[in-house]
């Protein structure tokens, strides 16, 4: 049979006739014609799409979470994910310093240059700023109160005391009663002291120094040796003081300054491992050997879930002449790094840390010294006959690393003030904070869509993804747990939802809370409606 079509608005010769069979006629209709997509048929696409971003999130949290420490950079307020506070600048500020050495009966003589006839004061002035982010200001009652019943120890040599009188110092401004705080020997602060150890009675907390300046033991020779050997560094053991370090809250180390054939070879001294002399060995080997056997020390006898240690690399100097013997200062920060770093040391620790099965933290501070040729003591020491370009002035740049060291601890949620914890910021909720206002927006339409689903009756629809929908929400919402202002809430089940879901949905409505723009986090599961302002599905 031949079958034809014609326009009714045109006559008949005029109308192209089409000759087809009834089966291509009808192939033909579907293939022009399709059947338009219901509103359950958009509903499910849109969700599953939906439950695939929710999954594939949860996976990228899972498998991407766990990857790696970041232990080398430290981040602080801004953007942290992307922020080395270690890169950044010195910047004028008027409210530095933060102590007078002349007002701390701990701060050693010789670093203090106001007292030993410096005049200007501009090198007090100045306040490290990283170019990403900001390093939150020192506020001495709040570490205080953090530090309660804390044992923090400094481990190195004489730029590791400087650290510790800083911190000290840094506290005293915050004791009402100066008495309470006691070197606990009784001991005027000396650097020939192996052991200095001071006491905030109010606070029970001890802050305290060992000096140990390669970290590795130091004994005399074996026999047989040669002459000229008088003292070795046995690069496979530790220095035998190192049994009161570990049991300490903070453990900070820095090692450099003695590594030079002028304090290792032309006093005598040379390296062994085991029982035998290396007197070809250099020095930059030995000291590769020493922060290995120091690393293994840490993860053997350190317990990392109480004791937060740290690593201090080189502190630059600037030294000049063509024999490193001229100490010229400057009156301000360089404006180009520029000084005698020996970055081989500080390449050495980076690299013995990325390998350690432990959390250490790299304080990366040769950069922030390599500007400060304004801050040494230069000539204004006691005795005053000692030029001085390597240590610092306090107050002074050692500053500026206990307030990174402590503004780290304090953003990571360490020391809890006042018995109130503060919540860690775990790897997996970086990685969602990051993501969620990138998300938000399609959750939010899986929300929707699922209201839709309720409100058009699409029985068959909800059965096929509402639950699973759901059951990745509670997954979710179940490892990632977030503190935030009362939010906008939205129900994800109403009374529309059929008889037969109602034993799955335990007869009770569910909640999600979106905090997208405005709070900055995942999502929040709640039993029960809160009392903050709810919107119902008929508000829609």
């Amino acid at each position: 049979m031949v079958s034809g079509s014609f326009s009714r608005r045109l006559p008949a010769r005029l109308t192209p006739r089409i000759v087809s069979s009834p089966r291509v006629s009808a192939r033909r209709k579907l293939w022009v014609a399709p059947r338009p997509p219901s509103l359950g048929d958009l509903a499910a696409a849109f969700c599953l799409a939906s439950l695939v971003l929710v999954v594939g999130c949860l996976t990228y949290v899972y498998v991407k979470g766990y990857l790696g420490s970041g232990s080398l950079v430290v981040g602080l307020t801004g953007d942290a994910d992307a922020c080395d506070v270690f890169d950044g600048r010195w910047v004028p500020d008027s409210s530095y310093p933060l102590y007078n050495s002349s007002e701390c009966p701990f701060a050693e003589r010789g670093f203090n240059c106001l007292a030993n006839g410096r005049n200007d004061m501009d090198y007090l002035k100045w306040r490290w700023k990283p170019w990403r982010c900001d390093v939150p200001k020192f506020n001495v009652q709040d570490v205080l109160e953090r530090l309660r019943g804390k044992r923090v120890v400094f481990v190195g040599d004489s730029m590791s005391r400087t650290q510790w009188e800083s911190l000290i110092c840094m506290l005293m401004t915050g004791v009402q009663d100066p008495n309470t705080v006691y070197e606990v020997n009784g001991k005027t602060i000396s650097k020939t002291i192996r052991f200095l150890g001071v006491r905030f009675q109010t606070f029970n907390l001890s802050i305290e120094f060992f000096r140990s300046v390669f970290l590795v033991q130091q004994s005399l020779p074996p026999r047989h040796g040669p002459k000229r050997v008088r003292t070795t560094l046995k690069l496979d053991k530790m220095d035998d003081m190192s049994r009161n370090w570990f049991d300490s809250d903070v453990l900070i180390f820095n090692s450099g300054h003695w590594w030079t054939p002028s304090k290792l070879f032309d006093m005598g001294c040379y390296f062994q491992v085991g029982g035998a002399l290396k007197l070809g060995m250099s020095i930059d080997s030995a000291f590769t050997i020493a922060v290995n056997t120091w690393a293994s020390w840490v993860e053997t006898m350190v317990d990392t879930n109480r004791t937060h240690v740290f690593f201090r690399t080189f502190e630059p100097s600037h030294w000049s002449g063509s024999n490193e013997k001229v100490c010229e200062l400057t009156q301000h920060p360089l404006a180009e790094a520029k000084a005698n770093d020996q970055t081989e040391f500080s390449e050495i620790i980076v690299e013995v840390v990325e390998r350690m099965k432990v959390p250490v933290t790299v304080l990366n501070v040769t950069l922030m010294g390599a500007y400060r040729s304004d801050a040494h003591i230069g000539t204004w020491s006691h005795p005053s006959t000692v030029t001085d370009c390597s240590h610092w002035c306090l107050p002074g740049v050692p500053d500026a690393w206990n307030e990174l060291v402590f503004s780290y601890l304090l953003v990571k949620g360490e020391f809890p003030h006042g018995g109130i914890k503060w919540d860690k910021i775990s790897k997996p909720e970086k990685v969602v904070n990051r993501w969620a206002d990138r998300s938000c927006a399609a959750v939010f339409l899986g929300a929707f869509l699922q209201l839709l689903l309720q409100l058009c009756d699409a029985d068959r629809w909800s059965k096929f993804c509402v639950i699973p929908y759901h059951m990745a929400i509670r997954l979710i919402t179940a490892r990632m747990q977030f503190l935030g202002s009362p939010p906008l809430m939205i129900p994800m089940k109403s009374t529309r939802v059929p008889r037969r879901n109602q034993s799955t949905a335990k007869r009770r409505k569910d909640w999600i809370i979106l905090t997208c723009v405005e709070h900055r986090s995942l999502l929040h599961h709640l039993p029960e409606a809160p009392a903050t302002k709810a919107y119902s599905a008929n508000t829609w």
